[in-house]
């Protein structure tokens, strides 16, 4: 599995009109709102729904792109 984000890339994200994601791989993704909070997210399929989830489970910085992708 390639890591596709580095450090660079989330620190200088910035914010748009609309809530994004950026995408790291293995179902990580670096989400930013136009409010420009930012937290790391898991995206994942619940048992027998086709309905596509997020599950946060930390903010930047306090929860560095290494972290996460350990915590994925």
């Amino acid at each position: 599995m390639a890591n596709n984000l580095t450090a660079r890339q989330v620190q200088t994200a910035k914010p748009k009109d609309k809530l994004y994601r950026l995408s790291d791989g293995g179902n990580l993704y670096f989400c930013i709102r136009p409010s420009n909070s930012r937290s790391w997210q898991f995206r994942y399929k619940r048992p027998g729904q086709d309905k596509i989830t997020y599950l946060s489970f930390g903010t930047y910085p306090d929860l560095t792109l290494a972290e996460a992708r350990e915590a994925r």
